[in-house]
């Protein structure tokens, strides 16, 4: 008996090429009696697209790995299954198989080939009745197109996508992606389109058909990181495919070379998937690079002069996002997937290419910008993200805010850059300006006309509130919302603010601006289950280490439940609580803390002032003038300091840094900075630099 049991028989049969082939190895029992009784151990199986195994078969053999039966995506050691497949002239698959295994001189192996001759069956009947709609094949477990056009692969991925979505939405390191993806699908256009894209369209549809049957509870490490890749590069395909189907005249306008590019960026999506899916199947490490869509032919090189006159501009320094401000995964799911699905809403004129998102103070606007912002830099597609700070205007200026989104965009794309470098070649001077309206038409309007980037592009501007006076902030609401049409139809700005009386007199007009969208959470959606939900999930997770203690002493949860209702519908109010509890100072406990803060009067203000009476003793006057002294140097200052620099600035009083030690650290929860020397000390939120100061 060899080793390598061998199969040399020729099948063919009569199926459609986006049918699955299914091979079963058994193992045949060496007792007489349960070989008898065809009591055969299915020992492991593959499971692939015909399309695609014909694709891969240029080099006469396909080598593909088994499987475990009882744990579909786990590699049978190193056993795999070795044939080749090819079409006659009707286009019937042949196969010839030929089986190597791990040496077992006890063992022989047969391959099952009934569901393939089932595949064959069920496709000659639907061949012979016509297509049926999409949805049938799906719930019949059968995937199998009788066409090749564009709409009936189209139709197929986006149930998988959506069947995929089901399997996987408890995990959150890609369920957002593969949510994002089936939005983008599930608009664009049903139409035929030529056989490229048609290929693309089936190859995406398998490798979801693939993933469905998988059980992302099981992923290892390595999966997961390839399934997030998967979800990511799929949204840029999608916009991709978007793009194509929904002007097909795009590619013939934007140059003569571009057919061959855009044919060149199907096989490089195609390449990515397969990379992808061949990694996941062998538990391995793979580095890939996100695919996106830009149009290089039309960018001529840049010179070293052009780009080097771009340093001369002004930029904000630290403005951009931090993924440590995002919210926590499956918390704001609501409205974070409303402010995707803005974004990836297909361009056209109807669209909004700027949303104001607004709330009240301390409901968590920042965490939801930074989490967008965060996203979509994921997937390259983030412009430019700038979070101005009441306590660090100067740096954070509105007079910097459109020089510093131009550079960032001109990273994105190199058009962008080009455009950008003969705007400012031979005017120096022009590099240098902080006029909101000249930034605007030399750094944004005239780039934009040569922007090559397909699909969305994504730019933040956090807490506008927080930028300036009312006299600063008007001609930056005029260029915003005055001024609109005149973006790129891909451009998505999402801005968030409190709605500050100059703001909401700006947006009185958005009914006149097509191009302008205003989303408000009112006091009902703040108080609303939802928001309730994501606050216990919140609580629960910052107070993870003492939950038995506080369960001792409020059963059943009815401490989280307790936080959540004094929490008023406000995150802020909430971190601050949570903060405390969980760094007590004076000789509390954590839940007597609890128990004070429960007992605190509703309002940040209320709050803040809790804080500051637990921190600090109001009828010791050496505590207090040394609180005002401090506390006054960290908010008076031009822009934050650190507290190397602050306790520099009394040289002639020795114990200045251990009064300015005694007076943050129990501060935790409303400063930022007073765990390392050289990192800025400021509020942590807008609503404390105003209780202090207003």
């Amino acid at each position: 008996m060899s080793a390598d049991p061998m199969w040399s028989e020729m099948l063919s049969f009569d199926t459609s090429q986006s049918s699955n082939l299914i091979c079963r190895v058994y193992k045949t029992p060496r007792r007489i009696g349960r070989a008898l009784n065809n009591e055969n151990e299915l020992i492991g199986m593959m499971k692939e697209e015909i399309l695609l195994l014909l694709r891969g078969a240029s080099s006469k053999e396909i080598i593909w790995p088994l499987i475990k039966p009882s744990d579909l995506g786990l590699p049978l050691g190193n056993a795999t299954i070795q044939f080749s497949i090819s079409t006659l002239k009707h286009s019937f698959p042949v196969l010839s198989p030929v089986l190597p295994m791990s040496a077992d001189p006890t063992t022989q192996a047969i391959l099952d080939i009934s569901p393939a001759l089932e595949l064959a069956e069920a496709a000659d009947m639907k061949m012979q009745t016509g297509p049926q709609h999409t949805g049938s094949a799906l719930n019949s477990g059968v995937d199998i197109i009788t066409s090749d056009s564009f709409s009936a692969n189209y139709g197929l991925l986006v149930e998988h996508v959506q069947a995929f979505i089901g399997v996987a939405d408890k995990l959150s390191e890609f369920h957002p992606y593969i949510k994002a993806a089936w939005g983008i699908l599930s608009v664009i256009p049903k139409i035929e389109r030529d056989g490229k894209i048609t290929d693309l369209v089936r190859d995406m549809q398998a490798l979801y058909a693939f993933l469905k049957g998988t059980d992302p509870s099981k992923y290892d490490g390595p999966q997961k990181k390839i399934v997030t890749s998967l979800s990511q590069q799929t949204i840029e395909c999608a916009y991709f495919v978007c793009q194509y189907a929904s002007d097909p005249n795009f590619w013939k306008r934007t140059g003569k070379n571009l057919i061959s590019d855009a044919d060149q960026k199907i096989q490089n999506f195609q390449d990515e998937f397969r990379k992808l899916k061949l990694a996941f199947t062998q538990h391995a490490v793979c580095e890939t690079q996100l695919v996106v869509l830009r149009i290089f032919n039309t960018v001529e090189k840049l010179g070293l002069d052009a780009a080097a006159d771009l340093k001369y501009m002004h930029y904000a320094e630290n403005a951009r996002f931090d993924s440590d401000k995002q919210c926590l995964p499956g918390t704001r799911v609501a409205v974070i997937d409303e402010l995707t699905d803005w974004i990836n809403s297909p361009d056209g004129e109807d669209t909004p290419r700027v949303l104001l998102f607004s709330a009240a103070a301390g409901f968590g606007k920042s965490a939801i910008a930074h989490t967008i912002a965060k996203h979509f830099h994921n997937l390259g597609r983030l412009g430019s993200s700038y979070c101005f700070d009441r306590a660090d205007q100067a740096n954070r200026s509105i007079r910097y805010l459109f020089s510093t989104i131009s550079q960032d965009l001109s990273d994105l794309d190199v058009a962008w850059k080009s455009a950008l470098c003969s705007v400012v070649t031979g005017n120096r001077a022009l590099c240098s300006i902080l006029a909101v309206k000249e930034q605007f038409d030399n750094f944004i309007v005239k780039p934009a006309a040569a922007l090559t980037t397909v699909g969305p592009i994504v730019i933040v501007i956090d807490a506008l509130d927080e930028s300036g006076s009312y006299v600063e902030r008007k001609p930056l609401l005029d260029m915003l919302i005055g001024r609109a049409a005149e973006l790129p139809k891909n451009f998505r700005i999402l801005i968030t603010s409190r709605l500050e009386p100059d703001v909401s007199k700006a947006l009185q007009l958005v009914h006149q601006h097509p191009y302008i969208k205003h989303k408000h959470v009112d006091a009902a959606e703040i108080e609303n289950n939802l928001n309730e939900l994501d606050l216990s999930l919140y609580i629960e997770n910052k107070l993870s280490d003492i939950k038995s203690e506080l369960d001792a002493r409020w059963p059943n949860h009815e401490w989280c439940s307790l936080l959540v209702k004094s929490s008023e519908g406000l995150f802020q109010r909430a971190a601050v609580t949570c903060h405390y509890i969980m760094n007590p100072y004076g000789g509390k406990l954590p839940y007597e803390y609890l128990e004070s803060f429960l007992e605190t009067r509703s309002g940040l203000d209320n709050l803040y002032y809790e804080v500051l009476n637990q921190a600090f003793q109001r009828n010791d006057s050496k505590v207090m003038n040394r609180y005002r002294s401090v506390m006054g140097t960290i908010l008076t200052a031009k822009e934050p300091l650190p507290l190397s620099t602050l306790s520099k600035m009394h040289v002639n009083n020795p114990g200045w840094m251990n009064e300015i030690k005694a007076i943050i650290e129990p501060l935790g929860c409303l400063l930022s900075g007073i765990n390392g020397n050289d990192i800025a000390i400021k509020p942590l939120h807008s609503s404390f630099h105003d209780y202090l100061t207003c």
